[in-house]
């Protein structure tokens, strides 16, 4: 009897059990409540659970990501080539993507969900703790990398401060080689000086570690500074090349700082390539030096002679000082050599217009046209010249053209008002020049022109 109370006293104690959970399921909202089931649910960002982790303790270290035979990068942004046929003894430093914390971080940075990606940076240095110094070490430098990139430059400093803590001395001058460039290719010239710095700290005769920081210094205006380290880096090199390139660099801030002397000198002593020389003819221009912009052209022409933009600058140059034959044979050449280049042909146009050659310049700006049909610049060119024959007609026609292409430039407008007002089409000039004040309200010469034709009604 005992026994049978007690059985019906559990039985009634189900029965008001199961009856409080159908009252739960009727007046409680669980849509919010997450599965709690382990099987199915990932960490809170997606990045291994902690068995994973445990597993990862009992791997072996990631191997040294820094093989021997690599190059040593160099700088994009490093004006001063250094040319050395001994191979270097710092290894280049690059980051590991290869870690699965990593890769996931990089996604979620990919995929712009910066706060995801910042606490998956932030676990993935957690994972790489466990796994040994080289891959804490690769998990620092990216998260230092996504501060950088996320304009967080306390952050990143910070954590590449961190990075030159964990590494020997021997590789210190490859980190800072690398911090140096990523801070350099992102614009923050002032904050990769200090590493610049450490480059040469760990290198005393590094001149690549001169002329890089001496460029930094350039970006920030700091010309005499950068005039210092490129002495030094002139001082640590034997090779000619280097040491043409470098003075080539010096030329040009001499020339800046307003020292024509030693401009002089230093470009007298630059490489003779076609760059350099286009570079010392423009210095020498500039001083209004012209026989020696003129000798530097020549040998920049013989220098490139298959090359027709040389041809065509030279040409300029010669009729400039009233060499009007020898331009025009040099012209020649240029179009010889690029015949289909309407930029080329164009540049002889203007200068048969120059010597009032009309219609040789017809010829050529027709022929620019054919070959580029589509550019509102071509047009406006033989307008100009139509309208200097007083062929207002036809210039008009082609202004029109020049504004089809380019409805919203409003000097095209100012040019046709012209040609209106020589032919005497008062009321379309002062439509042109109106359209181009409701372009540019601020545009002088519609405003004069505007201004003149309402006196004259």
């Amino acid at each position: 009897m005992k026994r049978t109370g007690i059985i019906l006293f559990i039985f009634m104690s189900l029965l008001q059990y199961i009856s409080a959970l159908d009252w739960i399921d009727e007046h409680v909202d669980d849509s919010h409540i997450v599965n709690s089931d382990p099987e199915e649910v990932p960490s809170a960002i997606g990045l291994p659970l902690q068995s994973d982790l445990e597993a990862e303790k009992e791997r072996q270290n990631d191997p040294i990501i820094l093989p021997d035979d690599i190059e040593e990068p160099r700088s994009e942004t490093q004006k001063v080539e250094i040319v050395d046929d001994k191979p270097s003894r710092h290894k280049a430093f690059y980051i590991d993507f290869s870690q699965t914390e990593l890769q996931h971080a990089q996604t979620l940075e990919n995929l712009s969900l910066s706060t995801q990606a910042h606490a998956a940076y932030n676990r993935a240095i957690d994972v790489a703790a466990v796994k040994g110094r080289e891959s804490l070490l690769q998990a620092i430098l990216a998260r230092a990398g996504f501060y950088l990139r996320h304009r967080d430059l306390d952050g990143a400093e910070s954590d590449y401060r961190a990075a030159m803590e964990l590494i020997d001395i021997e590789r210190r001058y490859a980190l800072a080689e690398y911090v140096a460039g990523v801070y350099a290719q992102q614009g923050f010239w002032e904050e990769s000086l200090p590493w610049y710095s450490r480059k040469i700290g760990a290198d005393p005769k590094s001149v690549s570690g001169y002329t890089e920081r001496a460029y930094a210094y350039v970006k920030l205006n700091r010309y005499r500074t950068a005039l210092l380290d490129y002495d030094v880096a002139l001082s640590l090199t034997d090779d000619a090349n280097t040491k043409a390139r470098i003075e080539f660099e010096k030329a040009k801030l001499y020339f800046a700082l307003g020292d024509k002397e030693r401009a002089d000198l230093s470009f007298s002593r630059s490489p003779q390539t076609a760059p350099h020389l286009r570079i010392r003819a423009e210095f020498y221009r500039s001083e209004n030096r012209l026989d020696e912009a003129i000798q530097a052209y020549e040998k920049l022409v013989n220098k490139n002679p298959q090359t027709a933009s040389e041809h065509a600058l030279y040409a300029e140059w010669l009729a400039l000082q009233g060499r009007a034959d020898e331009a025009q044979i040099e012209f020649e050449k240029a179009v010889g050599l690029a015949p289909q280049d309407p930029s080329i042909v164009a540049r002889r146009a203007h200068f048969f217009m120059e010597q009032q050659e009309f219609d040789l310049a017809l010829q050529d700006y027709t022929r620019a046209i054919n070959l580029d049909v589509d550019a509102a610049h071509r047009y406006a060119d033989r307008a100009r010249l139509l309208d200097k024959m007083k062929a207002y007609d036809l210039a008009i026609a082609d202004f029109s053209r020049a504004i089809d292409l380019e409805p919203t430039r409003a000097f095209r407008y100012n040019e046709r008002a012209g040609s209106y007002r020589r032919r005497g089409q008062v009321q379309l000039a002062l439509n042109d020049y109106a359209q181009a004040l409701r372009l540019d309200p601020g545009n002088v010469t519609a405003q004069r022109g505007w201004s003149e034709l309402q006196h004259q009604r």
